[in-house]
């Protein structure tokens, strides 16, 4: 079962979609259509559990709104010692905030980034042909501080290479601690860096779940 931490970090989020749907459901099927819980048992027509949920971020600072960097904030603080959180973006350039939470929790750490020649400004004219080796600058003083920290073993860096192609892949799996299996990843535009956080509109969504099966994909889908 998804841990009670991970689904508070979302739930009032739940609480707010579940009661827009009830309303709308009711509005559109009028007085003479609704039917109270206690009618739906007793007919039959009940829908199992769910083991699965999904939840809309939005971030769009400028405006105030901040959805998406409070629940990453959140699940990087929450996260426990025994979990681990595997992160990639094609962008290493974390914000001070989020570098400061994976450095300062207990959870293990695998990042997975762009090597240079894989990222996509490589071999661009002109500045942009600088920005592979800015991020290389980044990632390199980011683990200066792992390595000042002695926690090499609990945060690890790795970089993408294959030849031909471009590396812009994005995303969080989160592992509970003595689970080999992740319970929830962020799928989305955020890169975790300043842009994302402060300056660009970003849209991702959260996967709870709690569906073997599922989890089975995600980590497939993840670093396995």
């Amino acid at each position: 079962m998804a841990n009670k931490r991970v689904m508070e970090v979302i739930n009032s989020a739940r609480t707010r979609q579940e009661f827009l749907h009830a309303q709308t459901f009711h509005s559109s099927q009028g007085e003479d259509h609704c039917f109270s819980q206690q009618d739906l048992y007793a007919s039959g027509d009940v829908k199992p559990k769910p083991d699965t949920w999904v939840y809309p971020l939005i971030q769009m600072k400028p405006f105030g709104i901040q959805i998406d960097e409070m629940v990453t904030e959140t699940l990087l603080t929450e996260a426990e010692r025994g979990a681990r959180v595997y992160l990639t973006t094609g962008y290493f350039n974390l914000t001070q905030a989020y570098m400061d939470l994976i450095l300062g929790t207990r959870a293990e750490y695998q990042i997975l980034l762009a090597s240079p020649e894989v990222n996509g400004f490589f071999g661009a004219k002109g500045v942009a042909g600088a920005i592979p080796a800015a991020y290389v600058y980044i990632e390199h003083q980011f683990y200066n501080e792992v390595c000042c920290l002695g926690q090499q073993e609990r945060v690890r860096l790795q970089e993408y290479f294959r030849n031909g192609w471009t590396f812009h892949a994005k995303g969080l799996w989160l592992y509970l601690a003595g689970s080999s299996l992740p319970c929830l990843t962020l799928i989305g535009s955020p890169n975790f860096g300043y842009r994302s956080v402060h300056r660009d509109l970003e849209a991702q969504v959260a996967i709870v779940t709690e569906n073997r099966d599922l989890q089975h994909q995600l980590h497939q889908l993840g670093f396995s």
